[in-house]
């Protein structure tokens, strides 16, 4: 007769390591020596904390310390533990370690609720086994595990996806690959914001506008209440995309705590925070345990898990400077155009057997998929296709696995794959991170978030010590950010001196192949490569990592921000007004300007809710205005605001508001002409003076006065339509110079009527041509010459037209192209509120900004000019 069995649930181990010894059908040899200390820390101090968090780096064996710990747990005390993986595939392979490795039997829930096996739900829920599922089976509007005691989150930092989309409803203009279809949702509440924006941020929505891509907002919560009604039953009778649905489901009722941003293609509603208070299956349990290579430092895990504190374990001693595994960085950027960096790329995927290329978005995804397919007619295959297995891409030769924002949840160790691509900086996918770190100018918020993606996306093909990788990465943005001395300063010293060799190693390069050559040493791990690791070591015993300065003010922040976000959602608004107000006084950094705008414009919109449900005194609405002013002065980048401040319109003030849009737009030029190197800046410079000097050309000189525009940040642009002016320069829908260059004076010497009647119509032409432009905007027109005399019949058509010398002009163009070149010099990445604030400055001092531009130019034609 076959053992019955018994189960050995409720045996008193006083710890996972007396568990670990009995545990008689693994094949791992025992504990090594920093798991055990990191077990002992748990078992001594925290077993009762109700969150708290592992740093344990990749390749550290943090599966075994979680697997044991809930195990242990599970034994000791009769609980239900719950192990939560990113994906299907590493929950397979979680289960697979701890049966075939540690002698821990292990349930796996993979797959739709409904084929889950009863006999399995039943063992677990008896506390006979260890469960183990994805974050999307718990983070759901009906989680079929909604009374675990314990939680063990495996790379926390990938939760933040699963957790953030059950309180997010995004919406998008067109259907794409596996998304759900929400196109006539995205109409419909695209028609209800129309009438609340301005006409140059209406252009963008409609993608009517010049500079739309990449472009982000927020309608502002007091512009958008009175139709939150009107939204509510527009989702509720076009919104069909069953996931999508069940999201809107949870936020329909709480759209007073949400907010609604939008760009050309998506429309996104969300709370700043999730409110997981308000999701028993996360909150209920005992125990919530957090483990991953890269915890932060700043309070980032709990904003995205909405937890007030989470206490963290930090790694052994030892771990601070030795790293996981062998990588070659490679930039080929850093020596050849962009077209050899392609065919570079192109050779790389065909050559070198199986590569991972990680995608910035969907877009880039899709095209390199295409491309890799189509033309080099390599095997392709997407993140939907690997999450479940990734065995049809392993058993591959010449294929790719291409994925779009994915830098953690798909691991491939050992020969899986020797190759990574890493093409662009890593951002959230989400519009509302994308509209804090641009558009509010506080990207240093998301600094933790950041440095978490780029190292997981380093290491996805370094999993252990005998892990080696080759990582090329591309991208203007990337590549500038590493070769920066105070960002790698902020990561794992041998990453910094892998980084710091990879460039040295990666510049003045003549060919391609010697690239090739470098990539195939390491593959080899030749008596070359053994050389030059010993380099990389040297350096990384000379690096040290340090810290963000104002991270410990994030930290201190974090649990008022949760606070509010709580109110909020429980329309206690007067109360989360106060929150934000104390949330404000703690980030006093000078780095963290633009989140402290946000949290004034946060604070002014608690303050009107709670004017609106009477929950003050009186409906006095001047504490909203004050903040939402407050908010102005501290981010004068986003216009709107404007229109909720208290105070009337201030030249200073203006100014700078003015200034700061034209910085912005100096963001996307320079991120668009590249800073990593001058090939492209260079050139599209010289252009530009060479067509200055070229006065006698009129179409070479029109061309590079709107080029020069462009290079400064306006919304440049110029038409050769009969009676149309030379180039105009926007600053947005209220604000612009519109230019008559008459610098061939040669045969012409005199402005005739006909040019002079033409010039102070310029204006006219701009309101009537360009739709962005309101009826009662400023556009000043300016004549632009060498010429000093007029007819005299002419001056009674120029009451208004501005005199711009030609010689001045060109002076202060060559001096305001010397100014970007100098602000390109210090940029660091779109959104950084204290370069911003340097650039504003600098285009005030030298004229370039609106607001000075305009005064310089105040004298007019009729009076610089004699009349013949």
């Amino acid at each position: 007769m076959a053992f019955r069995g018994q189960s050995s649930k409720g045996r008193q181990y006083k710890d996972p390591e007396e568990l670990f010894r009995d545990l008689k059908q693994k094949t791992s040899p025992g504990l090594i020596s920093h798991q055990s200390e990191m077990i002992r820390r748990y078992v001594e101090k925290h077993q009762q904390t109700t969150d708290v968090a592992f740093q344990l780096p990749t390749g550290s064996g943090k599966t075994l310390v979680g697997l044991l710990i809930g195990e242990w747990r599970r034994v000791k005390n009769d609980e239900r533990v719950l192990y939560l993986c990113p994906t299907n595939q590493l929950v397979r392979q979680v289960v697979d370690q701890a049966k075939t490795t540690y002698g821990i039997s292990a349930l796996e829930f993979t797959g739709s609720q409904h084929n889950y096996s009863s006999a399995d739900t039943l063992t677990w829920e008896s506390c006979e086994q260890v469960g183990v599922t994805s974050y999307s089976a718990l983070f759901n509007t009906n989680p079929y595990f909604s009374d675990a005691d314990v939680l063990i989150l495996d790379d926390a930092h990938a939760c933040e996806g699963p957790i953030a989309s059950l309180w997010t409803v995004d919406l998008y203009r067109k259907s794409a690959g596996d998304r759900e279809d929400t196109s006539k949702a995205f109409l419909a509440v695209a028609s209800i914001l129309r009438p609340l924006l301005s006409r140059d941020d209406l252009a963008k929505l409609e993608g009517t506008a010049t500079n739309y891509e990449g472009w982000v907002d927020m309608v502002p919560l007091t512009s958008l209440h009175s139709s939150l009604g009107l939204v509510q039953k527009t989702l509720d009778r076009e919104l069909t995309a069953k996931k999508t649905r069940f999201s809107w489901s949870l936020v329909r009722d709480h759209l007073e705590a949400c907010a609604l941003y939008y760009s050309h293609t998506r429309i996104e509603i969300r709370p700043l925070i999730p409110p997981t208070s308000t999701h028993e299956a996360f909150t209920n349990p005992k125990q919530r345990i957090y483990m991953s290579a890269t915890l932060g430092t700043g309070g980032d895990l709990e904003r995205i898990t909405g937890r007030r504190k989470i206490t963290r374990i930090p790694a052994p001693d030892g771990w601070d400077k030795q790293g996981i595994g062998q990588r070659l960085l490679v930039f080929p950027e850093r020596s050849f155009p962009e077209e050899q960096t392609k065919s570079f790329i192109d050779e790389c995927a065909t050559r070198y057997n199986r590569v991972l290329y990680l995608a910035p978005n969907d877009y880039v995804c899709e095209s390199v998929a295409d491309h890799f397919r189509d033309e080099l007619a390599v095997r392709t295959f997407s993140a939907r296709q690997i999450e479940d297995s990734k065995t049809a891409f392993t058993e591959s030769s010449n294929a790719a696995a291409v994925v779009s924002n994915r830098y953690d949840g798909i691991d491939f160790p050992g020969t899986d794959c020797r190759l990574v691509i890493f093409d662009g900086l890593p951002r959230g996918a989400g519009l509302q991170e994308q509209f804090i770190a641009q558009r509010m100018g506080a990207r240093t918020v998301f600094e933790d978030r950041g440095l978490t993606r780029i190292v997981q996306g380093l290491g996805r093909c370094t999993r252990s010590s005998t892990d080696f990788s080759v990582v090329i990465l591309i991208g203007d943005e990337l590549v500038r950010r590493f070769a920066r001395p105070d960002f790698r300063r902020l990561l794992h010293p041998e990453l910094q001196a892998e980084i710091e060799f990879g460039l040295s190693e990666s510049t003045d390069r003549d060919s391609t192949e010697e690239l090739h050559e470098n990539i195939q040493f390491f593959l080899d791990q030749t008596a070359e490569w053994n050389q030059a690791r010993e380099q990389i070591l040297d350096i990384r015993d000379e690096r040290e990592q340090v810290k963000i300065d104002y991270h410990d003010e994030l930290m201190k922040a974090v649990s008022k921000e949760i606070t509010f976000q709580e109110l909020m959602w429980s329309g206690q608004f007067l109360d989360a007004a106060t929150t934000a107000r104390q949330v404000f006084s703690l980030i006093t950094h000078r780095k963290l300007q633009g989140y402290r705008s946000l949290w004034k414009y946060l604070q002014g919109t608690a303050h009107w809710l709670a004017s609106h449900h009477k929950q003050t005194p009186s409906r006095d609405l001047e504490p909203a205005r004050q903040c939402f002013s407050d908010a102005l002065r501290a981010n004068p980048g986003i216009r709107w605001l404007t229109g909720l401040a208290s105070e009337k319109s201030q030249p200073e003030l203006d100014s700078e508001i003015e200034a700061t849009a034209i910085i912005c737009r100096l963001e996307a030029v320079l991120d668009r002409l590249k800073t990593t190197h001058n090939r492209e800046f260079d050139k599209f410079v010289d252009e530009i003076r060479d067509g200055l000097a070229e006065p006698d050309n009129p179409k070479r000189f029109e061309r590079a006065h709107a080029d020069l525009g462009t290079l400064l940040g306006y919304d440049a642009g110029n038409s050769d339509a009969d009676g149309a002016p030379d180039p105009w320069w926007l600053v947005d829908s209220t604000l612009g110079f519109v230019f008559e260059d008459y610098t061939n004076t040669k045969t012409k010497p005199t402005l005739s009527v006909r040019k002079a009647r033409q010039a102070e119509s310029h204006p006219k032409w701009i309101k009537a041509e360009l739709q962005v432009v309101l009826d009662d905007a400023k556009i000043v027109p300016i004549l632009l010459t060498k010429s000093t005399c007029v007819k005299e019949e002419a001056m009674k058509f120029i009451p208004s037209l501005r005199y711009w010398e030609f010689s001045d002009f060109i002076d202060w163009a060559n001096r305001a192209i010397d100014t970007v070149r100098s602000l390109r010099d210090e940029y660091p990445q779109a959104g950084d509120s204290l370069w911003r604030q340097s650039a504003v400055e600098a285009y005030r001092r030298d004229a370039i900004s609106p607001h000075e531009l305009d005064a310089k130019l105040s004298r007019l034609a009729k009076d610089a000019m004699t009349a013949v």
